[in-house]
């Protein structure tokens, strides 16, 4: 008797325990039946880097759209953006798309809180994976806080998650590479 009392109590601990475990959450947006990595992060909880105050003012004033676009072959892939979009840009290989498709790279603003982001289009997945490159050129950061620098990515704009491939950095140009299998929204925080 003593012996089941003693296994109901220690199912009980753990059964209290493991509610404990999985109702507690930094991540203000996540389910408990899930993990974080797969809801992501607020918006609100990113450190994001914020533009050089006079880039933002130039690129508000201006009021209208930084983008480039192209058509993007299945045979021969093709590369969108780079000057035009201050440097955003994506290479996609040949076979990368099933069908021709029309790309684009947009570079947009969150005045409010003097955010710079990236927007590429259309969404969705890819046969392989292209080449992304971002560029930390007009962001408001020291020099020394750089190799900190994280890029952070959303399809809806309030779940954000970090890309965790290898980011491949050219110090001369200040910008990053890196591999994806998807378009979407990309910005730079801590």
């Amino acid at each position: 008797m003593r012996k089941k009392i003693n296994l109901a109590i220690s199912l009980l601990l753990i059964f209290i325990v493991a509610i404990g475990i999985n109702s507690c959450s930094e991540n203000a947006i996540s389910n408990p039946n899930e993990p974080a990595e797969s809801v992501g992060i607020a918006f609100d909880d990113i450190q994001w880097v914020q533009a050089q105050p006079e880039f933002l003012e130039k690129f508000n004033t201006l009021n209208k759209k930084v983008v480039d676009g192209a058509l993007i072959t299945a045979a021969e892939g093709g590369t969108v953006g780079g000057y035009k979009t201050y440097h955003n840009s994506v290479s996609i290989p040949a076979g990368a798309v099933t069908e021709d498709t029309y790309v684009t790279v947009e570079v947009k603003s969150q005045s409010r809180k003097g955010i710079i982001y990236v927007e590429f289009l259309p969404s969705g997945s890819f046969n392989v994976p292209v080449e992304v490159t971002m560029s930390w050129a007009a962001l408001n950061i020291d020099k020394d806080d750089v190799e900190n620098l994280s890029i952070y990515y959303s399809q809806d704009g309030d779940a954000w998650f970090l890309i965790d491939s290898n980011l491949v950095v050219n110090w001369r140009d200040r910008t990053c590479t890196f591999e994806v299998d998807h378009f979407t929204r990309f910005g730079w925080g801590f």
